[in-house]
């Protein structure tokens, strides 16, 4: 679902933004859990997609906040 904001262009809204960004976290996590055999690189790399979704969230709120 699209909103229209002020200045007249579109923007997603906030639920169909998250839920791609999901879709593609989801398929991180499952590859990165059947690469990591290793405990410690699993934590590792369970670690970093955390850290990535934050990042990715932080830049999905302050796009849709635009």
């Amino acid at each position: 679902m699209r909103l229209v904001n002020e200045n007249g262009g579109t923007k997603w809204s906030i639920k169909a933004v998250q839920r791609r960004v999901g879709e593609a976290l989801k398929i991180d996590e499952k590859t990165l859990r059947k690469i990591a055999k290793n405990d410690k690189e699993s934590v590792e790399l369970q670690a970093s997609v955390k850290r990535n979704r934050k990042k990715v969230q932080n830049r999905v709120t302050r796009w849709c906040k635009m």
